[in-house]
């Protein structure tokens, strides 16, 4: 559930007028949301025409440490790349590429 409604929550970025807009309000979106659900770390990048206009770690990747979030934390997601993947390819056939 997390993971989609991450990936919705980048949709209305069309509807900002500024990038610094838009960063501002993914930001926050995503700071509810991690206080909603108690997620304790996120990394995330938002690419527009193929250059990142954010991209941030936020939280911890470490409840025990405390070691924070950084863009080149990794994560072991396992299996969690299959639903991507078939998102991300049922989005493509919607919009006529595949």
């Amino acid at each position: 559930m997390i993971r989609w409604t991450c990936s919705l929550l980048v949709t209305p970025l069309c509807l900002a007028q500024t990038v610094d807009e838009r960063v501002d309000w993914i930001e926050a979106k995503l700071e509810a949301a991690m206080a909603e659900h108690h997620v304790p770390g996120l990394a995330i990048v938002v690419v527009r025409d193929g250059v990142p206009i954010l991209q941030r770690g936020m939280g911890v990747a470490d409840l025990d440490t405390g070691r924070a979030v950084t863009e080149d934390t990794l994560f072991a997601i396992g299996s969690h790349t299959k639903a991507m993947t078939s998102f991300l390819v049922a989005q493509q056939v919607d919009e006529g590429h595949m």
